[in-house]
Formats: C-alpha cells, structure tokens, sequence
C-alpha cells in the first residue's frame, strides 16, 4: 500500500508542479505566484507521506513518537513560515515545504527504528506464563541470567 501510495502522489505532484503555469492560468490566478504553487505542492507531497508515516505509527500504539513528528511540522511550520514571509514574496511557501520534509524525516525515522524493532516489541510484552514480579528479594545474578541472588533467610547463596 505504501509503495502505491508514494507513486500515485509523487507523480501527481510532479504534474502539478511541472504544469503549474498551465494550472494557475486555467484557475485565473497570475502566474508569478508559481513558485509559491510548486512549494505547496512539494510541501503537500510530504505531508501526505507524514501522514502516511503517522497512520502506521498510530497502529503501533507509538504516541510518543507521534507527538515528537506533529510538533516538530508545529514548530517548524510556524518558525520557517514567519521567516520566509520576512525575507520577502519569492520565498513565500518554503517555510512550509522545509516543515514538512523535515517532520515526514523525523516520523520515517521513528517509523524505521520501530519497524526493525517490531518483533521484540511484539513479544516482549506478552508476559510468561509463571513469571514472578521481582521484589526486593529477587536479584539479577552477575551473569545476567534473573533469580535469587540473596536466599529468603539471609545473605547464604544457592
């Protein structure tokens, strides 16, 4: 689904953004304003991989990590936006594409280290039928291995 998701957007937004001028003629906007249009459509083409990234994060149950992308695009929208509205019009939409790139790079690297990381999270939190919760008692043993490293009665060891 990914895969058809990536070549259907990407090829629609590379025919936005190649036949932009044809575009904003037929909607009746000027044509100077085709560079903002190409930085939406850039900006809008990560958004929805953002999304997408989202989605599947969602379905994880990682919201932590969810919380770090949509802030991250919050952030940075509002920051480079207002900065590109100061350095002037020719720069108008780059703050959202920049965002953007950068918000869809933070959600595809969470969405990595969870995925390579799935069938250990997976399993480890089904708990083993028999295990104990370990108190003050139960000690890790020096080779790693979990038990009783200090006996019930005193300081004797097994």
């Amino acid at each position: 689904a990914f895969v058809a998701v990536i070549s259907v957007q990407s090829m629609f937004s590379f025919l936005c953004a190649f036949f932009g001028k044809e575009i904003l003629a037929a909607l009746g906007l000027p044509i100077s304003e085709v560079g903002m249009f190409r930085y939406g459509v850039a900006g809008s083409l990560f958004l929805v991989f953002l999304l997408f990234s989202i989605v599947i994060l969602m379905y994880l149950d990682r919201q932590r990590e969810i919380l770090v992308s949509v802030v991250t695009l919050l952030v940075l929208n509002t920051g480079l936006s207002l900065l590109s509205v100061e350095l002037g019009y020719q720069y108008y939409g780059i703050g959202f594409a920049v965002a953007a790139l950068v918000a869809m790079l933070v959600a595809f690297v969470h969405l990595a280290n969870q995925l390579y990381s799935l069938e250990y999270m997976t399993f480890a939190s089904i708990p083993v039928v028999g295990q104990r919760r370990g108190g003050k008692k139960l000690r890790a043993r020096a080779e790693g291995m979990y038990g009783r490293y200090n006996s019930l009665h005193g300081d004797e060891r097994r």
